[in-house]
């Protein structure tokens, strides 16, 4: 589930306004089609991924923040293919500063930022990618996503 995708649903079941909670913290596993970005090669990428989220309402803002912590395997088809196994990590937060307005009538700030790194037998992979947006008075101020892929031995 994306990091926004979530924050609505946290935020829609938040407690009263001055409420937050402890973080809540699940895992889960995967299984899916993928494939190698840097050759092409379709495989399968499984793993499991632990977040933790905590979301905090006030009259002055609302608060989301999750990180991730993802272990994870990439086996291609291909079985003359060498698999490779990694570990991503990740940071997602949205901050509404209201002021004691209506919710999203300030300054909305959001924030995701994830690095993956796969290894195989000579070969590295890294995928790092950091998104903003920042939203102010309902005006786009500032957007950009900038993803990066490192391809070494491959």
């Amino acid at each position: 589930m994306s990091g926004l995708a979530a924050f609505v649903l946290l935020l829609a079941g938040a407690t009263a306004a001055g409420a937050a909670g402890p973080p809540s913290v699940e895992t889960t596993s995967f299984s899916l089609a993928a494939t190698n970005p840097c050759n092409g090669e379709p495989g399968t990428l499984a793993g499991t991924e632990t977040v933790s989220t905590l979301v905090a309402d006030t009259t002055n803002h609302s608060l989301y923040e999750s990180t991730a912590r993802t272990d994870e395997t990439f086996a291609p088809d291909n079985p003359t293919e060498p698999t490779a196994s990694g570990h991503a990590a990740g940071h997602t937060s949205f901050l509404d500063n209201h002021a004691g307005g209506p919710p999203f009538s300030g300054t909305d700030v959001f924030t995701d930022v994830s690095t993956s790194v796969f290894h195989a037998p000579g070969a590295t992979v890294v995928i790092h990618n950091t998104a903003h947006v920042t939203v102010t008075g309902g005006t786009l101020v500032v957007s950009f996503n900038r993803p990066v892929l490192v391809c070494q031995g491959l």
